[in-house]
C-alpha cells in the first residue's frame, strides 16, 4: 500500500511539476539590461534574448552558459550577473571594464582598456566617465587598431610611460603626444616635455622630479619646453632664455 502511494505521490508531483514548467505566469517575458555603455543594447539581446519564452527554472541552468559566451564574445565586459524578478523578469548587470586611455586621431578616437582592448569599437558615441582621470594620448594614425585590439608594442610603450608618470606625479595632470617618432609628455595639457623614447625612462622622470621639485613656480610657469633626451642632464627651453640644468 505504502509502495502504491508513493508511486501516485510522484506522479502528481510530476505532473505538477509539467504544469509549472508551462504555466505562462512563470515563463521569462522581459529582461532588462543596466550599466551597460560600450556594449549596445542590440549585442545584449542578441546573447541573452535566448532566454525569452522559458521557464524561469529552466532558464537558471543555463545562466552561466549564457554568461561565459557573453564574456567571450565582448572583450569589452569584465563581468555579468543576471538576477531573477520574481517569477517572469530578468535584470541583467553589465559591469565594464575602465578605460584608461583615450587615443585620439583625425579621424576617430579610441577610448582603450588596461589591456588594451578599444572599449568603443561598437559605440563611437558612448559616454567617458572620469574623463580627467583618463591618460590622453595624441598624434598616432588609426591603424595602429588590429581589429578591436591596440597594438602591443605600443600599449606596452604608453603602460611605462603611464605607471611612471601616476608614481612620481600623482597630482600632475599629463598627455602623450607622438611626433615624429618622438615621444613628448604634455604637463597640464600645455607645457611639452621631451623624452623621445622610453630608453632610460626612469633616470629622465627621475630629473624631471628633482627640476620641477625646485624650480620655483614663477619659473615653471615661463617654461616653453623641457627636453630630457640628454641622459644626464634636463634642457629648458624659457619664454625669455635658454638654460641648462
Amino acid at each position: 500500500m505504502k509502495k502504491i502511494l508513493l508511486i501516485i505521490f510522484i506522479v502528481l508531483l510530476f505532473i505538477a511539476f509539467f504544469f509549472f514548467l508551462r504555466d505562462p505566469k512563470y515563463i521569462i517575458s522581459d529582461i532588462y539590461y543596466f550599466n551597460n555603455n560600450f556594449v549596445p543594447i542590440k549585442y545584449l539581446d542578441q546573447s541573452f534574448n535566448s532566454l525569452k519564452g522559458k521557464n524561469f527554472l529552466i532558464d537558471w541552468f543555463s545562466f552561466n552558459n549564457h554568461k561565459k559566451k557573453f564574456l567571450r564574445k565582448f572583450p569589452e565586459a569584465e563581468s555579468v550577473k543576471i538576477y531573477l524578478k520574481f517569477p517572469n523578469t530578468l535584470k541583467i548587470f553589465v559591469k565594464e571594464k575602465d578605460p584608461s586611455f583615450l587615443i585620439i586621431c583625425k579621424k576617430k578616437n579610441f577610448v582603450i582598456s588596461e589591456d588594451g582592448f578599444v572599449l568603443n569599437f561598437l559605440n563611437n558615441q558612448a559616454s567617458i566617465a572620469n574623463l580627467n582621470k583618463i591618460l590622453i594620448i595624441k598624434g598616432l594614425n588609426s591603424d595602429i587598431i588590429k581589429g578591436n585590439l591596440l597594438d602591443s608594442t605600443l600599449l606596452n610603450e604608453i603602460k611605462i610611460i603611464s605607471n611612471y608618470l601616476k608614481v612620481n606625479f600623482p597630482l600632475t595632470s599629463f598627455q602623450i603626444l607622438f611626433e615624429n617618432d618622438q615621444i613628448v609628455i604634455l604637463k597640464d595639457d600645455l607645457v611639452p616635455i621631451k623624452i623621445g623614447s622610453i630608453t632610460n625612462l626612469n633616470t629622465k622622470i627621475i630629473n624631471l622630479k628633482k627640476i620641477l621639485t625646485f624650480l620655483p613656480e614663477a619659473k615653471q610657469k615661463n617654461i616653453m619646453y623641457l627636453d630630457l633626451r640628454i641622459p644626464d642632464r634636463v634642457i629648458i627651453k624659457y619664454n625669455f632664455l635658454y638654460e641648462n640644468k
